[in-house]
C-alpha cells in the first residue's frame, strides 16, 4: 500500500528507489520524514514518527526482499 501511495509523488518515490541499497536503519532514518511528509500532504494519514519509521522499514523490506524470501514466492506460482 505505501508504495503504491509514494508512486503518485515522483520526487519522494524517486529518493525513496534510488536510497534502496542504503542499511535498513540509515533508509529508515532517512526516509521516515519522506513518508511522513507524503501522507501529511495527501491528508490521509497522521503518522508519528514511530509509525513513519516502521513503514520505512516495511518498504525496504518490499522493494529488498530476503534471497529466502524470493525463492519462496517463486515456488508460489
Amino acid at each position: 500500500m505505501i508504495y503504491r501511495d509514494l508512486e503518485t509523488d515522483p520526487a519522494s518515490f524517486g529518493a525513496i528507489i534510488a536510497d534502496r541499497h542504503l542499511a535498513a536503519d540509515q533508509f529508515a532514518s532517512t526516509h521516515h520524514e519522506t513518508i511522513r511528509r507524503h501522507y501529511a500532504r495527501s491528508g490521509v494519514y497522521a503518522l508519528d514518527k514511530e509509525t513513519a519509521l516502521q513503514a520505512a522499514v516495511d518498504l525496504l523490506n518490499y522493494l529488498r526482499p530476503s534471497p529466502r524470501q524470493r525463492t519462496l514466492h517463486r515456488f508460489d506460482h
